[in-house]
């Protein structure tokens, strides 16, 4: 599973950034987690789609310039996220 981190820019547009002691308490209940850790995932998204998708889902926020920079991009200039990834097994 993944899940957006925490340590996501608060100007990302993430619908939930998740800890880790949520990821535990959550997806413990009924599971064995076999592996939890935080990593990069590749999205479908440029900086410039980010800041689109700010300016018009979130009335009154932009992305400045900095923000925008410090995004981690790929070869391809898609944002590289912040998530968690988690294996588990049934308990």
């Amino acid at each position: 599973m993944f899940a957006f981190s925490e340590d996501l820019p608060e100007s990302f547009p993430a619908p939930y950034r998740i800890s880790e002691q949520n990821l535990r308490e959550t997806g413990g209940n009924g599971w064995r987690i076999t592996s939890l850790v935080q990593t990069l995932y590749t999205t479908s998204v440029t900086r410039d789609a980010v800041r689109e998708v700010v300016e018009n889902f979130r009335p009154g926020q932009t992305v400045d310039d900095a923000t925008a920079a410090g995004l981690e991009v790929d070869e391809q200039g898609r944002v590289r996220a912040q998530v968690w990834q988690l294996t588990a097994q049934r308990a």
